[in-house]
């Protein structure tokens, strides 16, 4: 006789446990990204007599209810067909690669930014020096404009709680506020 209210408590544990466990992994999959890139839908590109570099973002594979997107940046020299990857910069939302993102300077400097992330290389493609906001400003700010001078001298704006104004005078390997 104590059976089918056994079955019912039973049958109740297996649902409570079903959403419990199905809520998990919503939460999962919301706070812990897809390292898997999806189908590129954008790319830019850059180049020097020397050197390429190139920007392809990709869409987030297998990334829950909200995927983001992968931006990869990747450098190759004029007369190789190998690329060599730099940068992945990872965004919640899959948006345009900013238009003016990707730059050559002259026939050996080039960079790159988006996010919190920058590159430069002045050695057309060797070396890449990569700067981030949160690692050097400790705190996290977007990048919202780069301009370099063939000099080396720069203009990096940023945005977070309020705007902020960075110098470089070599390239962007090092900045400074203004």
């Amino acid at each position: 006789m104590r059976k089918p209210e056994n079955l019912v408590l039973i049958v109740g544990a297996a649902v409570v446990l079903g959403i419990v466990a199905r809520s998990g992994y919503f939460i999962w999959t919301v706070t812990h990204p897809s390292p898997y890139r999806g189908p590129a839908f954008e790319t830019r590109e850059a180049a020097s007599k020397l050197f390429r570099i190139r920007v392809t973002a990709y869409k987030e594979l297998n990334g829950g209810i909200f995927p983001g997107a992968y931006y990869v940046l990747t450098t190759n020299a004029r007369n190789s067909i190998v690329w060599k990857e730099i940068l992945t910069v990872r965004d919640d939302d899959p948006r345009p690669i900013p238009t003016d993102s990707v730059r050559v300077v002259d026939s050996q400097t080039g960079f790159f930014w988006m996010n919190t992330s920058y590159a430069v290389t002045r050695d057309a493609g060797g070396t890449w020096a990569v700067w981030d906001t949160e690692k050097e400003l400790l705190e996290r700010r977007h990048i919202k404009q780069v301009s370099i001078e063939r000099d080396g001298t720069g203009k990096m704006t940023l945005y977070g709680k309020e705007v902020l104004s960075l110098v470089t005078t070599d390239y962007g390997v090092r900045w400074h506020r203004d």
